[in-house]
C-alpha cells in the first residue's frame, strides 16, 4: 500500500468515524431543537491496556459484515445477477472491496493500543538564553504562547533577553520568576513568531487533514492492533 492510496483511504476513516456522532447530533438538533442535555464524555481512562471502543465500532461492524456477504454472496452465485449489467459488475466489486477497506480499517481504530504521555519536561529541548554580553545553552522544560520555562542556571527577577527557540526564532523575552534549577520567563513574540509557536502546539503540517502517511509504520500498526484484538477473544 503506498501513501498515494492510503491518503485517501485515511481521509474517508476519519470522516466515518465522526460520521455517526454528527449524524446522530443532527437528528436530535432537529427533532429536538431546544432543552437537549449536554453531556460530559468520559476522558482519559486507562492506557496501560486495550481498550477496544465496542458502542464506536458495533455499526461499522455490523456494515462490514453484511458488505463481505454480499460480497461473497455476488461473487459465488448469478442469483442477483442481471445479464444487463455488463462492465458496471466491475465498477460495483471494485467499490463494494473499497468499501470494505475502508470498514476493515475503521474496525481495527477502534481499538485502542496501550500508551504513555509524553511532556515535554519528559524530553527538554535545547534553547539559547542571549542576555548583555552573555549567551547560554538551557533547557526548555515548559512552553506557552506566552510563557517559558528554563532550567540550567537562575536568573534574577528583571533578566532582559532574547531566547533562541527552534522554529520560531530569537523572541524577546524577561524574566519573571527565579527558580532554583533556572528560571520562568515571559516571551514577547511578534506576529510572526506567535503563529510559528502556534504551528509547533497544534500542527505538524500546514495543511489540514491527512497529507502524508508512512505506509509500514501504518501497517505495523493495523496489524498489532488485530493481534491485541484476536489475542483478546
Amino acid at each position: 500500500m503506498t501513501p498515494e492510496y492510503a491518503v485517501p483511504i485515511l481521509n474517508d476513516v476519519s470522516q466515518l468515524i465522526g460520521a455517526v456522532a454528527i449524524s446522530r447530533a443532527a437528528i436530535v438538533g432537529i427533532i429536538k431543537p431546544k432543552g437537549h442535555p449536554f453531556s460530559v464524555t468520559a476522558k482519559g481512562g486507562d492506557r496501560s491496556k486495550v481498550v477496544v471502543q465496542w458502542r464506536l465500532m458495533a455499526p461499522f461492524a455490523a456494515v462490514l459484515f453484511l458488505s463481505l456477504l454480499g460480497l461473497v454472496i455476488g461473487i459465488v452465485s448469478d442469483r442477483f445477477a442481471f445479464s444487463d449489467a455488463g462492465d458496471g459488475k466491475w465498477v460495483v466489486l471494485f467499490w463494494s472491496i473499497y468499501n470494505v477497506i475502508v470498514l476493515s480499517v475503521t474496525v481495527i481504530t477502534c481499538i485502542e493500543l496501550p500508551r504513555s504521555e509524553k511532556h515535554i519536561a519528559d524530553v527538554p529541548e535545547r534553547a539559547t538564553f542571549h542576555t548583555e554580553g552573555r549567551s547560554t545553552d538551557l533547557w526548555i522544560t515548559s512552553l506557552t504562547s506566552d510563557t517559558v520555562r528554563l532550567r540550567g542556571i537562575p536568573y534574577p527577577e528583571g533578566t532582559r533577553g532574547l531566547l533562541q527557540i527552534d522554529d520560531v526564532g530569537q523572541v524577546q523575552a524577561y524574566v519573571i520568576a527565579q527558580l532554583r534549577e533556572g528560571a520562568r520567563l515571559h516571551l514577547l513574540p511578534t506576529e510572526k513568531q506567535r503563529e510559528d509557536l502556534m504551528l509547533r502546539f497544534y500542527a505538524d503540517d500546514s495543511m489540514p487533514g491527512v497529507a502524508r502517511v508512512r505506509s509500514a509504520a501504518m501497517i505495523a500498526d493495523i496489524a498489532r492492533r488485530f493481534s491485541s484484538s484476536t489475542g483478546r477473544a
